[in-house]
């Protein structure tokens, strides 16, 4: 039977290299520092995770993710958890809702004055897209942790978990009934705060192969079933006896996970080692929990920033405490996106939260200076060099000698604190305090210690089941830029305001007396006057789920002059407002969506012109019930951006638009074996009518298909073009044309025992490269593995890149599972 099979699929697969689906995109990219991104399932209003893997690790200094939701202009930026060669984050669950999200990555390169962005061209207009494969109601926010929807597992492994942490409050502490196809088995529910767990092994059922269905309902007290979600998946392997005698579950929990590994990295004729180990372990004991991580790589160095990573968290129901490494979450104009390697901390009463972190967001490195210089040369050094800093050496001879120095990193530290008042996850009220400072004696060739201090509160009003939400929040802050000298001294202000009269020196000394106990007060401090209240920002929103209407209003302002330390990605003076609504029709499967956004700069009047803007969008979106008619999204968007200053002022003169128009198709292919089709086409042409004339014009358009077979075989074969024209500075037409071909493949044998994977990737046009990948991973016992991967890069064309090369990339991977 097997044979037939796939001889048929032979035919099938000859006639799929012309009618091909493109399945991920990402695939089918052109990067030197990126290798793979992969994305979890989206599930509107649910964080999605992302993880990029890549080449070079020992380079990347930072890499970030951009992203925002169907038809916003800008945006929103943060940082990536960088973990040896693996960069992670979770999209927060208020951007994930369809038809799709866009994304692209900013990755900074030791050594390298400007970040790399993947893809390498025109990322903002033409970024990345996460589609929606299937869209559920708006009101299934049930977090499955396991087993996922049609998800095929041993039967011995089966475990049913998942978490409350998106459900409403006020549904949280109702009691829950869990079925396992129709057998009630609520009476085997253990919960660890939000998370639940169940085992049907443990019930006196039998548990045969083949399909299932698991379905979770939270009941009120008068047994109406407030929230419901269902979902199936199969099993496979013998089946699970009926237990004779049902025991009684063990209230401690355990687990452990240590992994090792060595990976050689031999690129542009350079071969790096790396050596990392990570080890991970929780315990728990009913709702109280302790767990903890540890990675160490021998990538650290003084001379970056922290490569390793720590933490260790105890948690209860109602209060989370820790130390190490964290990433933490409060308002976005305060703090988001920022390590902070220190001590954390969360209090959740009734009515009262407490959110507390302090520690360090950069640690020292140390800086150099260069050769003395006499002091008869200082002027002419100076002026080669005007950002150079220099600094007194020492006297040789009676002259004076000096030293440019490469300024350091300071040590930063940061302290935030934010009460609120209220439910966490519902309506509440918060006051948030941020401080922060430049250490300036924690290295000896620094330049410029800076400190910064930031005042905000939050409101959010959420009622009738967050079908009614008004939130908004509001801070001010205060930067000083250079703190080397401290605050002003008595002289100080006699000398910098003698045309005033001594009452007003007095009232001045009296202000810094008051105000440095809070921040440097000297000439750097910003703002120095209030007049159009240059740091002060603010954001309100209004959104409303009635009559299957999805409404959003947002107004903002955020002050040219704000500044956050807890938040580097905040776009700063800009004010306006966007309102959007996505209509569902059909039993949600007709999605049709529609926003305006209008912004403007020079929130201070301190620019020659204001620069408006502007962005329409539309998109239609239908998820069929029907398996014979596939998913599609289609979606038109218009930017423009435009100033009143002359085109006669080439610098400044601001006048562009953006046209952009994407179409995608998905479909669940049943022919001899399963295939999962999608087809994505997009255009997208930049007009800019200033004398700079810098048009672009990119198109895209991908095919492929992901094909499950009978046996333990699945397969992805893609393929990508892409094609760009732009002006260089000088007006120069360039472009950019290639074609990516991507052919994977993944077999289980013994019984699942081992995996392996083999994937060729061969890119023609004007960008040339083929990338061979193979690996194996075996499953000594249930417990052991062993998983060793080869990587083989002939770069023959690449942007960025002098000549063609040869890179290897060998990794040996152990890890055990307790």
């Amino acid at each position: 039977m097997k044979r037939i099979l796939f001889s048929r699929w032979t035919s099938f697969w000859l006639l799929g290299i012309l009618t091909i689906i493109i399945y991920n995109p990402v695939f089918t990219q052109i990067s030197g520092t990126v290798s793979r991104v992969s994305i979890g399932t989206p599930q509107t209003g649910i964080p999605l995770s992302v993880q990029v893997d890549l080449f070079q690790s020992s380079i990347v200094e930072k890499i970030e993710i951009a992203f925002r939701r169907f038809g916003e202009q800008e945006f929103k930026q943060g940082e990536m958890s960088l973990i040896g060669a693996t960069a992670t984050i979770l999209l927060p669950g208020e951007i994930i809702e369809p038809p799709f999200i866009e994304y692209y990555f900013i990755i900074t390169i030791e050594g390298r004055p400007e970040p790399e962005t993947y893809p390498i061209e025109n990322p903002k207009s033409q970024p990345f897209k996460i589609s929606f494969e299937s869209v559920e109601s708006i009101e299934n926010k049930l977090l499955v942790l396991s087993p996922d929807r049609d998800e095929v597992l041993r039967s011995d492994e089966l475990l049913i978990s998942f978490s409350l942490a998106n459900i409403d409050t006020a549904l949280v502490v109702l009691p829950l009934k869990i079925m396992f196809d129709e057998i009630d088995l609520s009476a085997l529910i253990i919960r660890y705060g939000d998370l639940v767990v169940l085992r049907p092994q443990n019930a006196a059922i039998d548990i045969q192969p083949g399909k299932h269905q698991a379905k979770v309902e939270i009941i009120d007290s008068t047994g109406v079933a407030q929230h419901s979600y269902t979902w199936q998946f199969t099993l496979e392997g013998p089946a699970v006896p009926r237990m004779k005698d049902t025991s009684v579950i063990s209230p401690w929990r355990y687990a452990a996970s240590v992994q090792l590994e060595t990976r050689q990295e031999h690129i542009s004729d350079r071969t790096t080692p790396y050596n990392r180990a990570t080890l991970s372990a929780n315990g728990s004991y009913k709702e109280f929990e302790v767990r903890g991580f540890l990675f160490n790589t021998n990538e650290e160095r003084a001379v970056r920033q922290p490569q390793n990573r720590y933490y260790i968290i105890g948690e209860s129901p109602w209060l989370k405490i820790g130390y190490g490494d964290v990433f933490p979450v409060y308002p976005d104009l305060i703090m988001n996106g920022k390590r902070v390697r220190g001590f954390f901390t969360n209090l959740t009463l009734n009515k009262f939260n407490l959110d507390y972190v302090k520690g360090t967001i950069t640690r020292r490195v140390e800086g150099n200076i260069g050769e003395p210089i006499l002091d008869s040369l200082l002027n002419e050094s100076q002026r080669s060099d005007p950002t150079a800093v220099f600094r007194f050496y020492d006297s040789l001879d009676g002259l004076a000698r000096w030293v440019k120095v490469k300024p350091g990193t300071f040590s930063r530290d940061i302290m935030v604190v934010r009460p609120s008042f209220g439910r966490r996850y519902g309506s509440h009220w918060g006051i948030s305090y941020l401080k922060s400072k430049d250490d300036p004696t924690s290295i000896l060739f620094g330049a410029r210690p800076q400190e910064n201090v930031v005042f905000g509160s939050d409101l959010n009003v959420s009622i009738d089941r967050e079908n009614f939400e008004l939130s908004g929040q509001i801070a001010f802050s205060a930067t000083n830029k250079d703190i080397t000298n401290g605050s002003f001294s008595d002289s100080d202000i006699d000398s910098l305001f003698a045309d005033s009269e001594e009452k007003e020196r007095n009232d001045m000394r009296k202000i810094r007396d008051l105000v440095k106990n809070i921040i440097t007060v000297n000439e750097n401090l910003i703002p120095l006057n209030m007049k159009h209240l240059p740091t002060l920002s603010y954001e309100t929103s209004l959104k409303l789920n009635y009559f299957n209407n999805n409404f959003r209003f947002t107004y903002l302002r955020h002050g040219d002059g704000y500044e956050s330390f807890g938040q580097s990605y905040l776009r700063t003076d800009v004010q306006g407002y966007s309102l959007s609504d996505r209509l569902r029709l059909m039993d949600n499967r007709l999605f049709i969506s529609g926003g305006y956004e209008q912004l403007q700069d020079n929130t201070s009047f301190s620019k020659p012109a204001t620069t408006t803007f502007s962005t329409i969008n539309t998109g239609v979106s239908y998820y069929p019930a029907s398996i014979s008619i596939p998913n599609m999204s289609i979606a038109f968007l218009r930017s423009a951006n435009l100033n009143d200053l002359s085109n006669a002022d080439t610098n400044a003169v601001v006048d562009e638009s953006t046209n952009r128009f994407i179409i995608q198709l998905q479909k669940e292919i049943i022919y001899i074996i399963k295939h999962n089709a999608q087809l994505s086409f997009s255009t997208s042409v930049h007009d800019d009518n200033s004398p700079r004339n810098f048009d672009t014009q990119n198109i895209s358009l991908g095919l492929g298909v992901v094909s499950t077979f009978e046996i333990p075989l699945q397969t992805i074969f893609n393929i990508n073009v892409n094609t760009s024209k732009y002006y260089s500075s000088r007006g120069t037409e360039n472009n950019v044309t290639y074609t990516t071909l991507y052919i994977s493949g993944q077999y289980r044998m013994l019984e699942d025992k081992l995996i392996l994977n083999g994937a060729l990737s061969p890119t023609f046009g004007s960008l040339q490269r083929i990338l061979i990948t193979a690996s194996a991973q075996h499953y000594f016992l249930d417990y052991l593995s062993a998983q060793t991967s080869f990587n083989f890069y002939i770069n023959n064309k690449i942007i960025g890149m002098q000549e063609s090369q040869t890179d290897i990339i060998w990794t040996f991977t152990l890890r055990a599972d307790i």
